[in-house]
């Protein structure tokens, strides 16, 4: 590092991946250490994103990242539980008939 180095601690506020540029922010960051024997700096910030620390950082290009999604069947997540509510209730109601089938024979 050279001596005139002043980092800015930022982090990516606006990542558009269809052409690649990354929108830095110092909102919610802090430069905490500038450490030039081991070439390190040290941020702090109060949340969790993509992070960085340099100088003059306003936009950059990165390269796309390839999202592939698979589009899953958000009915299915549902159906299962109430059938088991509606199987726990049927065999509720099956089993309170033969206890007062039972209590009437006596």
């Amino acid at each position: 590092m050279h001596p005139e180095f002043s980092p800015t601690c930022v982090f990516a506020s606006v990542i558009d991946e269809t052409n690649g540029f990354t929108t830095w922010s110092p909102e919610g960051c802090e430069l905490k250490e500038v450490n030039s024997l081991d070439n390190t700096v040290v941020c702090q910030c109060n949340h969790l994103s993509r992070f960085t620390a340099g100088e003059d950082l306003l936009t950059t290009v990165t390269a796309p990242e390839v999202v592939v999604e698979e589009e899953e069947d958000e009915g299915s997540n549902t159906k299962f539980p109430i059938m088991i509510l509606f199987l726990g209730i049927l065999l509720l109601a099956i089993i309170i008939t033969a206890i007062s089938e039972k209590v009437r024979k006596r």
